[in-house]
C-alpha cells in the first residue's frame, strides 16, 4: 500500500494540472526564496506582514514577481496562488520555507533533499522514514533531536547474556530467553 501525501490546496491544484508534486513544492520554495531576496532577512512575522502589505498596496509588482518565477513552467499568478501566511522558518536550519502540508503543522524545510546514509554492512543506502515517507535532512535531524540521545529501539529488550553468579533474576531471564529461542 502506497501512502499518498496530502498537500495544501494551492499545491494540489498544480498537481491536478499535471505538474509533479516535487516540482510544485520546489516552485513554492523558489517563490519564497525570491520574496526573501526582496525583503531581506527579517523575522517570520515581519516577513509575512511585508508580503501581505506588498500584495495589498503594490499588487502589480507582487504579481510580476510570481510571473517571473513561474515563467519556466508556463504559468502565471492566476494559476499559482501564493499565501504569505504559510511561510515558516525551519526549526533545524533556520531558513524560510513555504509550508505545503495540508494541516500547516510542518516544522522543517525540504531544502537539504532526502536524508540517507550508506550502510556498509548491507552495501545499501538507508533512509530515515516517518509515517511511510522518507524524511528530508532537516526533518531527520529534528526527529533525532526530538527522540533524544537514546540508541535503543522501542521494542528492544536489554539482556545480559553473562549474568553474575549471584544474579538470580538475570539467570531467570536468560533461561526464559533461551527457552523461547528453542521453540
Amino acid at each position: 500500500m502506497i501512502i499518498q501525501r496530502t498537500y495544501v490546496k494551492e499545491v494540489q491544484r498544480l498537481i491536478y494540472e499535471g505538474i509533479q508534486a516535487t516540482e510544485a513544492t520546489e516552485l513554492y520554495q523558489r517563490l519564497t526564496d525570491r520574496f526573501e531576496d526582496i525583503s531581506g532577512h527579517p523575522e517570520t512575522d515581519q516577513f509575512q506582514q511585508h508580503l501581505l502589505s506588498l500584495r495589498k498596496y503594490d499588487r502589480p509588482y507582487y504579481r510580476q514577481v510570481i510571473d517571473d518565477v513561474c515563467e519556466p513552467i508556463n504559468m502565471n499568478w492566476r494559476t499559482v496562488k501564493y499565501d504569505p501566511t504559510r511561510i515558516k522558518r525551519c526549526e533545524t536550519c533556520g531558513s524560510y520555507y513555504y509550508d505545503v502540508s495540508r494541516n500547516g503543522r510542518k516544522l522543517t524545510c525540504d531544502a537539504g533533499g532526502v536524508y540517507y546514509r550508506f550502510d556498509r554492512t548491507n552495501r545499501t543506502y538507508r533512509y530515515f522514514h516517518k509515517n511511510g515517507h522518507k524524511l528530508s535532512v532537516c526533518a531527520a535531524e529534528y526527529e533525532k533531536q526530538r527522540q533524544g540521545d537514546t540508541t535503543r529501539q522501542p521494542n528492544e529488550v536489554l539482556t545480559d547474556f553473562q549474568p553474575g553468579a549471584d544474579d538470580a533474576a538475570g539467570h531467570a531471564w536468560l533461561n526464559k530467553v533461551e527457552n523461547q529461542a528453542r521453540e
